[in-house]
């Protein structure tokens, strides 16, 4: 039986750097961990099209209201462009292979192109970006599939529009809020949503780690049912998610804390 019966969900996201060499090492890594699902992050085209006409012209503004902003700034300033994109074949594979080993899968998925493909597959999640609760177009059709959890990540977004991404999702039984804090210390005012969430929208609520990793010990009290937290393979390296992200030789420890 886990600790409080949280789910641990270990978020690849874009932390493979667009290698699918790299992203079978998170792959076969994990699945040999208690952690209960993976994700990755799938960005949508016009992003990638205005990310590439900025390294192009070294326009170091258009990173600068991301979170990933250290990441892209770094790229800017390199010679080199390259998308943070695995193809289909690559996902087809990682399915299969979380799903043989008994772990759940999932996208944060942003390119709608993707989603028809995503859902032919059966994954057994959606994120849906804290960027993205105002999408209609995005949420309806991530909601045509009826079986996938649907994960909204929130932070400082309004009780209203909340309640518009879950009437879109229309499926509460399948719906779950993540609260996110993107402070570098975590913040009590984020986790105790937690608790008033719950009884606000009677839905499963989870929390995503944005904030300094030694903190995770914290979120055990306020009993999320998800806990999401980014992992990478190395310290030394820098990632699109790196500051709140778990090293992979690190990520027992901490997984002993919610077991």
């Amino acid at each position: 039986m886990k600790k409080n019966n949280i789910i641990k969900i270990a978020e690849i996201g874009l932390n493979h750097l667009g290698s699918e060499h790299i992203a079978k090492k998170y792959l076969n890594k994990l699945i040999n961990t208690n952690i209960d699902g993976i994700s990755f992050q799938i960005k949508s085209e016009i992003f990638y099209k205005k990310y590439k006409l900025a390294f192009k012209k070294k326009d170091q503004s258009f990173s600068k209201n991301f979170r990933e902003k250290e990441f892209f700034l770094k790229v800017l300033k390199k010679n080199k462009f390259k998308k943070l994109t695995l193809s289909n074949n690559f996902y087809r594979y990682a399915i299969k292979k979380c799903k043989s080993n008994n772990k759940l899968i999932g996208f944060a998925v942003q390119d709608t192109k993707k989603i028809d493909f995503l859902n032919s597959q059966e994954i057994s999640f959606y994120k849906i970006l804290n960027q993205d609760i105002d999408n209609k177009k995005l949420i309806k059709m991530i909601s045509k599939n009826k079986n996938a959890l649907k994960i909204i990540s929130v932070s400082n977004d309004s009780i209203d529009q909340i309640e518009k991404a879950i009437k879109l999702i229309n499926q509460k039984t399948k719906t779950i809020i993540s609260i996110t804090d993107f402070n570098k210390k975590l913040n009590l005012k984020y986790l105790r949503k937690i608790e008033t969430f719950k009884k606000k929208f009677n839905l499963k609520i989870g929390y995503g780690n944005h904030s300094q990793v030694k903190s995770l010990s914290r979120v055990l009290k306020f009993k999320p049912e998800f806990l999401l937290m980014y992992v990478k393979l190395d310290n030394k390296v820098k990632y699109p998610d790196s500051f709140h992200a778990i090293c992979l030789n690190s990520l027992r420890k901490y997984l002993k804390i919610f077991i």
